[in-house]
C-alpha cells in the first residue's frame, strides 16, 4: 500500500506538475501588477479626460463670451453727433455686419429716444437707416414698463446682478447701452470723479459728484436666439467637443435665474438628472473684458492692448471688430462666479465621468483577468494533457512488455510440448492427451489474451457491425457459467447461481455481455481462487426498469489505492504484477466501455473481509433508448 501511495504522489507531483504549480502561483502576483497598473492607468486617463474637459470648456467660454463682448464694445462707445445722435449706432451696425466674424449673432438693433417724458422708438436696417416705428410692439412690453418704472434700466453690460439679466424681445435676449452727448466741457471718457475743487468752495470740502453726459436715449442689441441655438453652439459644440466623429458629452445651456428654461441641448432627451451632478458648470452669455483688453499687458508682449482706467480706451470703431480675443475662459472658470445670463452644464454619456472611468476600469480589468484565467487554464489543460500523455505512455509500455512476457510464456510451452512430441518423447498415449491438454490450454490462453487486445483496438476505432436484440438474462448468465465452469472448478471454485422470478428482457448485443461476464468470472478464478466462492446472480431492480447481473466472490478483496484504477486500460497494480498472475489489464476496461454503450452502468463493492462484488446494470428492453444501437455497434465492431 506504501508502494501503491507513493507511486500515486510520483504520479502527481512529477517535475511538469510542480512546473504548473508555480506558473499558478505566480499568476496571482501578475494578477494584482496589473490590477495596480491599471488602476493607475485609470487615474492617469481620468485626470487626461478632465484636462480636456476644462480645455474645452475655456475654449467654448471664450469663443461664446468673446462674441457677446465683441457686440457689446461694438455699441457701447459708438460715436454721438449733437445734429443726430443715433447715426454713430447706425454706422456700427453697418461696419458689424460687414467686419464681425459671426454678423448673424445680432439680429436687429433698435434705438429708444427720449423727448421729455415721452420715448420713441425706431429701428436701425442692414442698410443704416433709421426707421421710426409705429407705437410700441407688444414684444418691447418688459423694456417699456422698466423704463417707465425707474427710467434707468441697468448699466451697460451683461453681468448677473444687472436689471438687465431677463430682459429680451420674443425671446431674444437683449443689452440695453445708454446714448449719451456730452455737455459741460470736452468729454473725459471713464472718469469717475470731476476735478477736486479748492476747499471751502463747498460746505463739507468737496463738491457733488457730476457726470460729463447726459442720457438722451437708449440703444437696444437683440440677439438672435435661434442662430445662437442652431448654428453657433453647435458649431463650437462639434468643434470643441468632439473627437473621432463622436462626442462623450451631453451639453445643457439653461436660463441662469429659471433653470427649467432650456436654451439649447445636445441631445434630445437630456437625463432627468443632468442637473443632479453634471460633470462641469459655467456661466455664459457674460461680459468679459479680458478677452480683448488685459490690465497687466506688459509691453512689447502679444495680446490684447492693455486696458487702463482713467485714460481713452482705443478706438474701437473698427479695432474691435477685427482684432482676435485670446483666452479668458481660464480666469473664467477658475473665478466660477454665475456672472452670465445663461449657465452651461456638461455631462458624460455614462452619468459622470467618474462613472464612465469606473466601467473603463472593470472593463478593462474583467478583460486583463479573463486573459490571465484563460492563461490559467490553458496551462492546466496543457499540464495536465502532457501527464495525462505521459501516464499514458507509461502504462502502454508497460503493456507492451507484459504482452511480450504472457505472449512469450505460452509460445514457449507450446515450442517445447510440440519439440517433445516431434522428437516422440512420449512415453505412452498418456503422455499425449498430456502435451495435447497443454497445447490446447496454451492456446486458449494465447486466443484469449489476443481477442482482449482486438476488441480494445476495435473501441479505439470504432465502425459498425452489430446488431442489439432481446435477450435473456437467465441465458446470458447461463452461457458465462458454462464457458467459464471449467476454470473455476480447476481453480477450486464452488460455483453458485440465482435467477431472479420474472425478469424482463434486455435489449442488447448478447455474445457482448456474455464476454462482459466470463471477464469477471476468469478474473474471480484468478485472482479470488482462495476464497473457493464464487456467485452469479440476475435479478430486477428499480420497478423492473433495469437488470442487474452480480458476480461475487470470497478473496482478499481490492487494495483501496488501485481501486479508482481497476478500469484503466493497462492498469495492473504491483500486487498483481508481483504475483506473476497472467493478463495484460485490459478486462475490466473493456467491461466498462461495453456496458456503458448499452446505457448501463457497473459498479464495484470490495473489502479484504468480504471480497469482491461487480454488478452490471442494464435497462429493460422497455426502457432501452431506441438511439443505444449505434453505440453498441462502435463498440462491438
Amino acid at each position: 500500500m506504501r508502494n501503491g501511495k507513493a507511486r500515486g504522489w510520483r504520479m502527481q507531483f512529477s517535475r511538469r506538475m510542480w512546473l504548473l504549480l508555480a506558473l499558478l502561483a505566480l499568476l496571482p502576483v501578475l494578477a494584482f501588477i496589473q490590477y495596480q497598473w491599471i488602476g493607475q492607468v485609470g487615474d492617469a486617463a481620468r485626470q487626461r479626460a478632465k484636462a480636456r474637459l476644462e480645455s474645452s470648456l475655456e475654449h467654448l467660454i471664450t469663443e461664446f463670451d468673446s462674441e457677446i463682448t465683441r457686440a457689446h464694445m461694438t455699441f457701447w462707445q459708438a460715436p454721438v453727433d449733437p445734429e443726430n445722435p443715433f447715426a454713430g449706432f447706425a454706422q456700427r451696425y453697418q461696419e458689424w455686419n460687414r467686419l464681425a466674424p459671426y454678423p448673424q449673432l445680432i439680429r436687429d438693433v433698435y434705438v429708444i429716444a427720449t423727448v421729455g417724458e415721452t420715448r420713441e422708438l425706431s429701428r436701425i436696417e442692414k442698410s443704416g437707416q433709421i426707421s421710426p416705428l409705429n407705437g410700441w410692439p407688444q414684444e418691447f412690453a418688459d423694456i417699456k414698463a422698466r423704463l417707465e418704472q425707474n427710467n434707468r434700466p441697468g448699466q451697460p453690460g451683461l453681468r448677473r446682478g444687472s436689471s438687465q439679466i431677463d430682459l429680451s424681445v420674443a425671446g431674444n435676449p437683449v443689452y440695453l447701452t445708454p446714448v449719451r452727448e456730452a455737455f459741460g466741457g470736452p468729454p473725459e471718457l471713464f472718469r469717475r470723479r470731476s476735478p477736486r475743487p479748492e476747499p471751502g468752495r463747498y460746505r463739507g470740502g468737496e463738491a457733488p459728484r457730476r457726470s460729463p453726459y447726459r442720457a438722451i436715449g437708449w440703444a437696444v442689441i437683440v440677439f438672435n436666439a435661434d442662430y445662437i441655438k442652431r448654428e453657433f453652439l453647435p458649431d463650437l459644440t462639434r468643434r470643441l467637443f468632439t473627437q473621432s466623429g463622436e462626442t462623450d458629452y451631453d451639453l445643457l445651456v439653461v436660463n441662469a435665474t429659471n433653470p427649467q428654461k432650456v436654451i439649447y441641448q445636445s441631445d434630445p432627451a437630456p437625463a432627468k438628472n443632468f442637473y443632479a451632478n453634471p460633470d462641469a458648470t459655467a456661466s455664459l452669455f457674460a461680459m468679459r473684458m479680458d478677452c480683448f483688453f488685459s490690465p497687466m499687458q506688459a509691453p512689447g508682449t502679444p495680446g490684447g492692448r492693455p486696458f487702463v482706467p482713467g485714460q481713452p480706451p482705443p478706438d474701437l470703431s473698427y479695432e474691435i471688430l477685427t482684432r482676435k480675443s485670446f483666452p479668458c475662459g481660464k480666469a473664467a472658470l477658475a473665478i466660477g462666479k454665475p456672472d452670465g445670463r445663461w449657465q452651461l452644464l456638461v455631462k458624460h454619456h455614462a452619468g459622470s465621468l467618474d462613472a464612465a472611468f469606473a466601467t473603463f476600469r472593470f472593463r478593462t480589468m474583467a478583460i486583463s483577468f479573463g486573459v490571465l484565467l484563460v492563461l490559467a487554464l490553458g496551462i492546466t489543460m496543457l499540464t495536465v494533457s502532457t501527464e495525462r500523455a505521459r501516464v499514458l505512455a507509461k502504462l502502454q509500455m508497460e503493456f507492451a512488455m507484459g504482452v511480450s512476457h504472457e505472449l512469450r510464456t505460452p509460445l514457449t510451452v507450446i515450442r517445447v510440448a510440440a519439440d517433445n512430441l516431434a522428437d516422440g518423447m512420449m512415453e505412452n498415449a498418456q503422455h499425449a492427451q498430456k502435451y495435447g491438454r497443454l497445447i490446447g490450454g496454451e492456446a486458449r490462453r494465447l486466443t484469449e489474451m489476443v481477442e482482449q487486445i482486438l476488441t480494445f483496438a476495435r473501441t479505439q476505432s470504432p465502425h459498425h457491425g452489430s446488431d442489439l436484440a432481446p435477450a435473456s438474462p437467465e441465458r446470458i448468465v447461463r452461457r458465462a457459467i458454462g464457458v467459464c465452469a471449467p476454470a473455476l472448478r480447476e481453480a477450486g471454485m464452488e460455483i453458485e447461481r440465482f435467477i431472479g422470478p420474472g425478469l424482463p428482457l434486455v435489449s442488447v448485443d448478447e455474445n457482448l455481455i456474455v464476454d462482459c461476464v466470463q471477464n469477471l468470472l476468469n478474473n474471480a478464478a484468478k485472482y479470488a481462487a482462495s476464497g473457493g466462492w464464487v456467485r452469479v446472480s440476475a435479478e430486477a431492480v428499480s420497478d423492473g426498469e433495469r437488470v442487474q447481473i452480480s458476480v461475487e466472490d470470497r478473496g482478499p478483496g481490492i487494495s483501496p489505492d488501485d481501486l479508482p484504477h481497476i478500469f484503466d486500460p493497462f492498469y495492473r497494480s504491483e500486487a498483481v504484477r508481483s504475483s506473476q498472475i497472467p493478463g495484460v489489464g485490459l478486462g475490466l476496461s473493456l467491461v466498462k466501455r461495453i456496458i456503458e454503450a448499452h446505457r448501463g452502468t457497473i459498479e464495484v463493492k470490495s473489502s479484504a473481509e468480504s471480497g469482491t462484488c461487480f454488478a452490471l446494470f442494464l435497462p429493460a428492453e422497455s426502457a432501452a433508448p431506441a438511439e443505444a444501437e449505434q453505440e453498441i455497434r462502435e463498440v462491438a465492431s
